[in-house]
């Protein structure tokens, strides 16, 4: 199966902050979660400009599935945060 990555952008813009939905709601999704966390991870400098993001291991790291990480990776390129790239053999 191929492995499916982003790229953090080096010239992302932080915007505004703030947690949108409230993190204590029952219906906030996992891929809000992942969204906020991986955002805010970018935004801080926790992921690194140019830094390889890999969905598997994101799914590690944050303990969910990869279908919620792939969909906020989804949204942090919507956001102008990374560049979704190539997925490899």
């Amino acid at each position: 199966m191929a492995a499916r990555n982003a790229l953090i952008r080096p010239d992302h813009n932080s915007g505004p902050d703030g947690l949108g939905d409230e993190p204590g709601s029952e219906n906030v999704l996992l891929s809000q979660v992942a969204h906020e966390r991986l955002r805010l991870d970018v935004l801080s400098g926790v992921l690194r400009p140019n830094q390889r993001l890999v969905e598997k291991e994101l799914s590690e790291l944050l303990g969910m599935s990869r279908t919620p990480v792939r969909y906020a990776l989804v949204l942090l390129a919507v956001d102008g945060l990374v560049d979704r790239g190539k997925t490899e053999n």
